[in-house]
């Protein structure tokens, strides 16, 4: 099952989704009919992906030692989830209350 859904894939498709989130804003702030869905949709894969990321790397931290070299990329990879994960979800709750 950790095959499936790994920190690369989470990486990968929660930066994606943030990008079409961020393109799709304007248009979304146009005409919010049409856009609502597919926004919706790219706040809350990126929200999931940022979750997922943050998940991966405290499991990581918490379960394996590893030395000072690979601390700066476990805060890379918290640093990058938060911000996929946290303004995502504040706009995904907003959007959705």
């Amino acid at each position: 099952m950790t095959d499936l859904w790994t920190l690369r894939r989470a990486t990968l498709v929660g930066s994606l989704a943030g990008l079409v989130a961020l393109l799709l804003w304007p248009a979304f702030v146009f005409a919010q009919t049409p856009w609502r869905l597919p926004f919706t949709l790219a706040l809350a894969i990126t929200a999931f992906s940022g979750a997922s990321i943050l998940a991966f790397t405290l499991w990581d931290m918490a379960t394996v030692a590893r030395g000072r070299r690979v601390r700066p990329a476990r805060a890379f990879d918290l640093a990058l989830g938060a911000l996929l994960a946290l303004p995502s979800a504040l706009a995904l709750g907003d959007l959705l209350a």
